[in-house]
């Protein structure tokens, strides 16, 4: 699932070199988005994070088909594991 700066493919392919298999666009229920630095990020503190939410909010974002090795650039280029962390939903 990808929001913020990854919700174009455009971005993922030729800024990160990752070729999506498939794409759509998607909501992931019960979270939503904070830029206030709730995960006390030093590495990027101005970014948006997306945290789980009881107020029946929801965040709009895309959803990826990717192949192992993209995923694992993902992760990579987003910082995982020193800045985020990934979390099943």
């Amino acid at each position: 699932f990808g929001f913020g700066s990854n919700v174009l493919p455009s971005t993922m392919k030729a800024l990160r070199r990752i070729n999506p298999i498939n794409y759509t666009a998607a909501i992931l229920p019960n979270y939503e988005l904070k830029f206030d630095g709730s995960a006390n990020n030093r590495i990027e503190p101005s970014a948006a994070f997306v945290v789980p939410s009881n107020n029946n909010k929801v965040v709009h974002g895309v959803l990826y088909t990717l192949s192992a090795d993209d995923f694992a650039k993902v992760g990579n280029t987003e910082g995982v594991p020193f800045g985020y962390r990934w979390k099943r939903c």
